[in-house]
């Protein structure tokens, strides 16, 4: 069977141009040259008269041409047509690579898979549509369960105060982390991946600033309640040998915690999705986003424009795999004088554009004590709030000290 053909049929038939135009079919999924001259005349037609063409108007454009009985549905030429494209454009990536491979430059040859694996998965998804009238009576129900809540909405943070005015880490949320250099990112990032593998959920965590073998040794000294730098050295008193060996007793039989290093810094998001898709994991945290690759086509790397669409491939990421992800980022020190805001993020607006909510982490310069303030710099739907946390190095501790609670009006709308 002709599935374009069947497909252009079937849409005549049912006047089904409106399905199509949702689906986002376009020319390309189209490979005769036949087939995709009429889907033009189609779309133009459909765009010029707001309906579809008939069999009528059909047959005085392409009298040559019959219409075939198509006596499936229309969503199932449209998924096969889907299938078509899908498959022509994995044919397409590999032809790509074959060149790089015969010069034997792999990395050109991994950039190139991952780019079309995002193009693939960009172009042939599907929409989410909701009609909200038909959809009362379930919504309903979900606002009734909430009332029944005793946790949080999302996954834990590790914050107390956090948690309560963000309600957790949300499924679909891009959540950012951003402070300046040895501000303690990496660290706060790890408790994050720790309070949420604690509450039985599935953790990946991706440094491009830390070995696999750094960052055990920091989620281990963290998770222990022991000093990380008698861990490093191999000076653990006996308490905190005992401290250690409990900690990893406890975690034996939990959910999988996956670190991921990349010591190249090439990542993509198509290799951050690919290591999604192989752990399922049900929260990501990536530790500095800013140093990962675009994969738009000349477009130089660590510019604005590549930090744009990395920052939009992961909001994105995060809406199909349905997880939150949280990175880091860095503020530029000159803009953050007067304390962080969001014109302190570096390198791209993107990262304020494409957040859902965004942390800020700095030092207390007037603290007698090792002090650093945690603060939500704007979120989409929560109120802003500051907490000092209290570093203890020596045993391994962070201490919320106290919060603070902005009115509603200071909220930021985006």
């Amino acid at each position: 069977m002709d599935i374009e053909w069947a497909t252009l049929s079937k849409v005549i038939e049912v006047a089904g141009f409106d399905a199509v135009a949702e689906a986002r079919i376009g020319p390309s999924f189209f490979l005769d040259p036949d087939n995709a001259e009429v889907f033009g005349w189609m779309h133009e037609h459909w765009t010029d008269h707001g309906v579809t063409p008939g069999p009528d108007a059909f047959k005085h454009e392409f009298p040559g041409f019959a219409l075939i009985n198509t006596p499936e549905p229309l969503a199932y030429y449209l998924d096969e047509l889907r299938d078509q494209r899908q498959y022509a454009l994995v044919n397409e990536m590999l032809d790509n690579i074959k060149e790089p491979l015969k010069r034997g430059d792999s990395g050109i040859a991994i950039k190139i898979l991952n780019s079309s694996l995002e193009s693939i998965h960009t172009e042939v998804s599907d929409l989410r549509d909701e009609n909200l009238p038909e959809s009362n009576a379930p919504r309903m129900e979900h606002y009734r369960e909430l009332t029944t809540m005793t946790g949080l909405l999302g996954v834990p943070t590790g914050f107390t105060t956090m948690d309560l005015a963000t309600n957790g880490l949300q499924k679909e949320q891009l959540i950012t982390l951003v402070g300046l250099q040895k501000t303690y990112k990496s660290m706060l990032l790890m408790c994050m991946n720790i309070a949420a593998h604690e509450a039985g959920s599935r953790t990946l965590f991706a440094s491009f600033e830390m070995s696999t073998v750094e960052q055990a040794a920091r989620h281990d000294a963290l998770r222990a309640g022991i000093s990380l730098t008698r861990l490093q050295s191999g000076k653990l008193t006996q308490m905190e040998w005992t401290k250690l060996r409990r900690m990893m007793h406890h975690i034996e039989d939990m959910q999988p915690l996956m670190l991921i290093h990349d010591p190249a810094a090439t990542t993509t998001v198509s290799a951050i999705a690919a290591k999604i898709a192989q752990y399922k994991p049900d929260v990501a945290f990536i530790d500095g986003t800013y140093l990962m690759d675009s994969e738009v086509p000349g477009v130089e790397q660590n510019s604005p424009q590549a930090l744009t669409s990395i920052t939009r491939s992961l909001k994105r990421l995060a809406q199909r795999v349905r997880i939150p992800i949280v990175q880091t980022t860095q503020a530029l020190t000159w803009k953050s004088r007067k304390g962080l805001t969001l014109d302190s993020i570096g390198y791209s607006s993107s990262f304020a554009q494409d957040s859902d909510v965004i942390f800020g982490v700095e030092d207390i310069k007037d603290s007698d004590d090792r002090e650093i303030l945690l603060r939500i710099i704007a979120a989409r739907n929560c109120p802003r709030q500051d907490v000092r946390l209290a570093l203890d190095w020596e045993h391994g501790i962070i201490t919320e000290t106290e919060g603070i609670t902005f009115d509603a009006d200071d909220m930021d709308d985006e």
